[in-house]
């Protein structure tokens, strides 16, 4: 069964932007990746068990590039994925 909330996953459109006004509210970014393999800048925020990650597009050939702004997904960790798979399957 599901384990924890892993991560939570926001599409963006101005990276630089999102992480000043977040640290402006007490909440810095730990790290901004570039991922040009898919396409995309990822900022990660929190040092516990659950993180947030803002999603950038950089590239056309993105796999979001087409996916609105907003919350894009949720991480979860668990047991055994074939069991969540097949429940969420069914």
């Amino acid at each position: 069964m599901i384990e924890q909330l892993d991560h939570i996953a926001i599409k963006v459109t101005d990276l630089s932007s999102v992480c000043s006004t977040f640290k402006g509210l007490g909440l810095p970014c730990t790290s901004i990746e570039q991922y040009d393999e898919v396409g995309m800048r990822i900022a990660f925020f929190g040092n516990g068990e659950t993180h947030m990650e803002l999603l950038e597009v950089t590239s056309e050939t993105s796999p979001i590039v087409k996916d609105k702004p907003g919350l894009h997904h949720l991480g979860i960790k668990v047991k055994d994925i074939k069991e969540i798979y097949n429940k969420m399957k069914n």
